[in-house]
């Protein structure tokens, strides 16, 4: 009782023995919504209004999201829903040096960009063999040989983003001359006709080095701008109930703005990632010894996660950052006197007073992933720390901690270079932001492409608005080492 799934046609029914049934996630909810909102208003007497209103298809509703996404989904279709004859299309960063997490930023950028303009978005990758490349800039594996090119390899671009619309233009218009186009355009992105199987077409073209700066040129006022004739179906368009979309509608600043924005985000399932990504995430994380490896593949929240995530940060990863460069140099100078050459790394106490100044004493054992790329030094740190068990559990205060760190790499994982240690750094990149972002508690750099992502998916509504805090968005126990905290537009 109670249960439901999509029952599925077509070949699984030729094995009788096949359980032609698939989960009822997200895609399939806004579906059924739409059929709801139909229903609901069609003029017909073959569906009257006790059909309409009956404990059937309440029911129905209740599974699909209750009545908030159902009055959600008719105010979308109201106005007019994206199609493929207006398209932004977005074409990542070609240049080795664009890392998955800038990358992620972009696409997250483009993707706020194109629900403004309400615009279908087409991520357009630039083949294997462009300008000389012959692998992906993310790297290569077994698995990425099949996959597509570039981004669209890591990231599946959810249907109610891209309403499944192709590369437009195709006949006319190829990569590089949509490449040449996008070289033009930079900073004013100028609207492109051409022609769609006989259709015309008005493209936008952005790449992942120009969305930032368009954004910031043109369209950042305009989306904090109030009052506003879209804020309200653009938040629609990302997923906001009715109730939400009015909030939404009614904020000023851009702060507030963007942070409910970020929340929105959030709670979509923008981030498709590939499933064979998923998996080599999965067993990095299992290696780690983080709990929550096998959530990956199921695609649970946050209620599930019981690991807390610290980031330590130490030599190259900070000394190319000026904010931390500041924090170093002030902390060390309160401690004796600021040396650059010894002192490249902010000690793990400091983390560690950060942390434990987000909790009180806890009964059960708070289980800590340390991601760090000095695990011999983390490690020879926290050895002065607490009282230890001799199992691996160390006891500071009130409470026990087990600290889990990243997996030793093998002798042969060790000689990786070039395209394989590219991928490596892809994979453990993406399961970083998966435990940061998905952490009970997490302390670390929140300025850098990573930090800014992770902050932005640890932003949520604020539904209950209990305890007197009316504030509309909460990020979820987050605390920066050093620096302001950012939002996703710099």
């Amino acid at each position: 009782k109670d249960n439901n799934y999509i029952l599925q046609y077509g070949s699984c029914t030729k094995n009788q023995m096949a359980l032609c049934l698939t989960e009822v996630d997200e895609e399939w909810k806004e579906y059924f919504r739409r059929a709801v909102v139909s229903m609901r208003d069609y003029d017909s007497s073959f569906v009257g209004e006790d059909v309409k209103r009956s404990k059937l298809v309440n029911y129905f509703v209740k599974v699909i999201g209750g009545e908030s996404t159902i009055e959600a989904t008719t105010k979308m279709s109201s106005w007019s829903a994206p199609s493929c004859d207006n398209i932004l299309l977005f074409m990542p960063s070609v240049s080795e040096h664009a890392t998955i997490e800038n990358q992620l930023n972009s696409y997250v950028l483009a993707a706020i960009a194109a629900t403004f303009m309400n615009l279908s978005m087409v991520i357009l990758d630039a083949p294997k063999d462009f300008d000389g490349f012959t692998s992906s800039q993310f790297g290569c594996s077994d698995a990425l040989k099949k996959a597509p090119p570039g981004l669209s390899g890591i990231v599946k671009s959810p249907k109610w983003l891209s309403n499944n619309c192709a590369a437009p233009c195709q006949d006319s218009h190829g990569y590089r001359e949509w490449d040449d186009l996008r070289r033009i355009a930079s900073y004013s992105i100028p609207e492109t006709v051409c022609f769609n199987e006989g259709r015309q077409s008005k493209v936008f073209v952005m790449g992942g080095d120009d969305i930032q700066k368009y954004l910031e040129s043109r369209l950042k006022d305009q989306m904090a701008q109030r009052p506003s004739p879209v804020a309200y179906d653009w938040a629609s368009r990302l997923g906001a109930s009715a109730e939400e979309a009015e909030i939404f509608s009614q904020l000023n600043g851009n702060t507030q703005v963007w942070d409910y924005l970020g929340a929105l985000v959030a709670r979509s399932n923008l981030f498709q990632f590939q499933p064979w990504i998923l998996n080599d995430v999965a067993s990095y994380m299992k290696q780690s010894g983080v709990p929550n490896a096998a959530s990956i593949k199921r695609g649970k929240g946050r209620k599930e996660w019981t690991v807390d995530a610290i980031q330590i940060q130490r030599g190259d990863e900070l000394l190319s950052n000026p904010k931390a460069v500041q924090f170093m140099s002030s902390y060390w100078d309160a401690h004796g006197g600021y040396d650059s050459e010894k002192h490249n790394y902010i000690p793990v106490d400091h983390y560690l007073r950060e942390y434990l100044s987000q909790y009180k004493c806890s009964r059960k054992i708070r289980k800590v992933y340390i991601a760090t790329s000095d695990v011999k030094n983390t490690k020879k740190e926290l050895s002065t720390v607490g009282s230890k068990d001799g199992k691996g559990k160390v006891k500071i205060g009130c409470t026990t901690f087990q600290f889990v760190f990243p997996p030793t790499p093998s002798k042969k994982e060790r000689k990786l270079s070039g395209c394989a240690e590219r991928y490596s750094r892809t994979v453990n990149s993406i399961a970083h932001f998966i435990i940061f972002s998905s952490a009970k508690t997490f302390i670390g750099d929140v300025n850098s492409d990573l930090g800014r992502l992770v902050r932005t998916f640890r932003l949520k509504l604020n539904e209950k608005k209990s305890g007197g805090n009316n504030k509309p968005v909460l990020l979820y126990r987050t605390k920066a080492v050093f620096g302001k905290i950012s939002s996703l537009l710099k």
